[in-house]
């Protein structure tokens, strides 16, 4: 008797060159440089991420206006591809920062939490620098909770490399990838062992409704929020 595997509920991501030229990543390199020099920061000690020295909102600077330009298009048909419909949300970048990686470091797992998506923009990311590994700890083919696990597959009981058991995969990245995850997404930077160094930009976005009327999944437009203050006594 011979059956058939059937696979549902996927977990998607979105790459795509961004068509930045040299000159454009140039600029988003030597920006970067200049916040590093400026915080001081020994970058031989670990990853430089420019949210934690107060850089935090590049997508305001005129450095970033071409990545900027791109990102609409690219948000857009990741969702569109998901089956979303492309004319219910407005996308809004709340955070954005650059990242230097040099020789030897990387980045552990963690989530971006008070995001929707995740984009991840790389200006130079020389090959075997690192690529980004995602990873699930609610995998729907765990038949029991442990089932996949490191032990599990170190002893060879669970394929590592079946897509199907895999609770992590890497994505190799390049120059001018602009790779769009989940931000619920666990993700890390795998070490750069080239010597040379990879830069990256991080872009977190939320999806807002361009309507709400009788919508009730969602967060309403800005323009519906109100700010409270305290009342004086």
């Amino acid at each position: 008797m011979s059956g058939k595997l059937n696979h549902f509920f996927p977990v998607s991501t979105y790459s795509v060159k961004a068509g930045l030229t040299d000159e454009q990543r140039q600029t988003i390199i030597d920006h970067t440089d200049a916040c590093v020099q400026e915080t001081g920061y020994d970058t031989t000690d670990t990853s430089w991420t420019g949210d934690l020295f107060g850089q935090h909102k590049v997508h305001h600077l005129e450095q970033y206006a071409p990545l900027i330009g791109v990102l609409h298009t690219a948000f857009n048909n990741f969702i569109v591809g998901l089956g979303v419909a492309s004319d219910i949300y407005d996308f809004w970048i709340t955070r954005s920062w650059p990242v230097k990686q040099v020789d030897q470091k990387s980045i552990q797992y963690h989530r971006h939490q008070m995001a929707h998506l995740v984009a991840v923009y790389y200006p130079k990311a020389p090959e075997g620098s690192g690529g980004i590994r995602i990873a699930t700890d609610a995998h729907q083919n765990e038949l029991f909770p442990g089932m996949f696990n490191e032990e599990q597959y170190a002893q060879g009981i669970i394929s590592a490399s079946s897509p199907y058991s895999m609770s992590e995969i890497t994505l190799p990245v390049e120059d001018d990838l602009l790779l769009i995850i989940p931000a619920k997404l666990a993700h890390k930077t795998l070490s750069n062992a080239t010597g040379v160094t990879r830069y990256s930009v991080t872009l977190d976005a939320v999806l807002t409704l361009k309507d709400p009327t009788k919508l009730e999944m969602g967060y309403p437009p800005l323009d519906q929020w109100q700010k409270l203050v305290s009342a004086k006594i």
